[in-house]
């Protein structure tokens, strides 16, 4: 008697672990596939589901329940110029032209590393790194030099004849910050006492300065 009830005991076990399994299996399959059917309500509700690795990351119910939309009644609304833009991890090359003897202000692109190639000219390219030391080449056509993210850097044409450089960065809102507009063309303005103190310079030259980047 005893055996039978082990016997039993142990298939009924077993069938627990086989149920357990299969449903463990669904379950991952509609995970997988970002999908899982509500019984209570009868329709199918989108789960947002993100892989990291070799996990699954699933995002907040309250975040899918604002994709949610009734099957009689579609919702429908403009669509964005912005969203049929393609979405890429990098931002795709500009291209710039800078005049003879014109040097390009030092800026600095806060969010993005830039690589520049020149299509033709001559150019005199640098940064100054955290130690403040000048890091500068001069570059030519079919060369190639690199700004660090967030580093102050700069460009001049030194020839006689325009140059042409191709510019990418690694981010699609890399953004930029000139210094000088940053400084002297700031809304609401720096205070004097700061940009004097900075600059070693009077207030007489700060507001001659800043007249010169007032914003338009």
């Amino acid at each position: 008697m005893m055996v039978v009830v082990v016997v039993i005991t142990l298939r009924g076990v077993q069938r627990e672990i086989q149920t357990c399994s299969k449903i463990f299996a669904l379950l991952i399959s509609l995970l997988i596939h970002g999908r899982v059917f509500n019984s209570c309500e009868g329709q199918r509700v989108p789960l947002q589901v993100q892989r990291h690795g070799r996990r699954l990351l699933l995002r907040r119910p309250s975040q899918t329940r604002r994709h949610q939309q009734h099957p009689r009644f579609p919702r429908h609304r403009r669509q964005r110029p912005e969203d049929s833009r393609p979405q890429h991890p990098r931002r795709l090359p500009l291209t710039h032209r800078l005049r003879p003897r014109r040097p390009q202000p030092a800026h600095t692109p806060p969010r993005a590393t830039e690589v520049v190639f020149v299509l033709e000219g001559v150019l005199d390219v640098g940064f100054i790194t955290t130690a403040n030391v000048l890091i500068s080449k001069t570059i030519k056509q079919g060369e190639i030099f690199v700004f660090p993210r967030g580093l102050v850097h700069f460009q001049k044409n030194n020839g006689n004849s325009p140059a042409a450089v191709i510019a990418a960065f690694n981010s699609q809102l890399p953004g930029t910050q000139s210094l000088a507009v940053t400084l002297f063309g700031a809304t609401p303005p720096v205070p004097d006492n700061v940009l004097t103190k900075a600059f070693q310079i009077g207030t007489k030259e700060v507001q001659k300065i800043k007249s010169k980047f007032a914003p338009k």
